[in-house]
């Protein structure tokens, strides 16, 4: 993508083109321009090699070239959940007016970001499993995690403390099978959250200026979150703020579809490990990785999909209390 020609001698189109990609630089972009969304430049390169498109180019100004690929509007929910399934993100960029009412350059916004982890539209989704967005808040003696599903409006948050607290803390993330997980830009972290899921691990911040537990009671309109069991529980809380506002960036809303938080203790539950989890075919088989012939397709004679994501939550979460055990069965 040319860095050194003068903007003045770059065509209108380009121009809006580079603005709206600055403000998504992590994002493939898909840019409406008639009946397609074209992608260019390094974006068009991985779009070109991962859906197997033609790769081509575009006159931007004064002589000069940029890679360039595209896919048909109507088409363009089956590229972006390719894109999705191998962990990309992809902004969406619309054309704000009817081109053949508009003079000159048509007006265009990125209206939606997606990325695996917060995805609510029903042909991205896999109605009988869960998609867990996870975001992790680490310090010197333990770690925070918040889990949330867009899509049903499930949050949960913990804080994992005490002796064995990064190991625990790493059964924990492979539990939820996240389909993307997001964390700061700590050392060595990104390669703890890799080594426990195989799930897209993202180095997000939230906004600095706002306090995570006042940014939580406005999302939930309390004036604290002593009600949710979290209110002593700064990693937990962490989390769960930078999860809400990574939510809010890409889904542009104002997620009145997540009302309530739940706090619960790891100790509630038997810890398994990723190799465990592989080994007892809890969800997937060893060999093919496919749900048929896992325990999960054996135990899940249920009619809804609701009820089948509640199995498969069980299924990765063996009770240790008697009493629960029981109120399961």
């Amino acid at each position: 993508m040319p860095t050194t020609t003068r903007p003045s001698a770059l065509s209108p189109m380009w121009r809006q083109y580079r603005r709206l990609k600055a403000a998504h630089p992590q994002a493939l972009l898909f840019f409406r321009l008639g009946d397609f969304y074209e992608l260019f430049g390094e974006d068009a390169e991985v779009a070109a090699r991962e859906l197997d498109l033609v790769l081509t180019g575009r006159e931007i100004g004064k002589g000069n070239r940029v890679p360039m690929c595209g896919v048909p509007h109507h088409a363009g929910e089956r590229y972006l959940a390719r894109l999705l399934a191998k962990g990309y993100r992809v902004a969406v960029c619309e054309q704000m007016a009817d081109p053949a009412q508009t003079k000159g350059l048509v007006p265009r916004e990125v209206t939606r970001v997606f990325s695996p982890g917060t995805v609510v539209e029903e042909f991205l989704l896999d109605a009988r499993a869960n998609n867990y967005l996870v975001a992790v808040e680490p310090a010197a003696d333990g770690v925070g995690l918040a889990v949330v599903d867009s899509s049903t409006g499930e949050f949960r948050v913990t804080e994992i403390r005490g002796d064995g607290w990064r190991e625990r803390a790493a059964e924990e993330l492979a539990r939820w099978c996240p389909a993307e997980v997001i964390l700061p830009s700590v050392d060595g972290w990104a390669e703890w959250a890799r080594d426990a899921t195989g799930a897209p691990i993202r180095e997000w911040e939230a906004d600095g200026w706002e306090v995570p537990a006042e940014a939580l009671c406005r999302h939930f309109g309390v004036a604290t979150l002593a009600g949710f069991g979290c209110a002593d529980r700064p990693l937990a809380i962490r989390a769960g703020h930078r999860a809400i506002e990574y939510l809010r960036a890409h889904q542009r809303s104002a997620l009145e579809h997540i009302p309530t938080l739940q706090t619960y203790e790891v100790s509630e539950f038997v810890g398994l490990d990723p190799v465990t989890q592989r080994n007892l075919e809890l969800i997937v088989t060893l060999r093919e990785g496919r749900r048929a012939g896992s325990l999960l397709a054996v135990l899940d004679r249920t009619c809804t999909a609701m009820g089948a994501r509640r199995v498969r939550q069980w299924l990765l979460a063996p009770l240790c209390d008697r009493a629960a055990i029981e109120g399961r069965l």
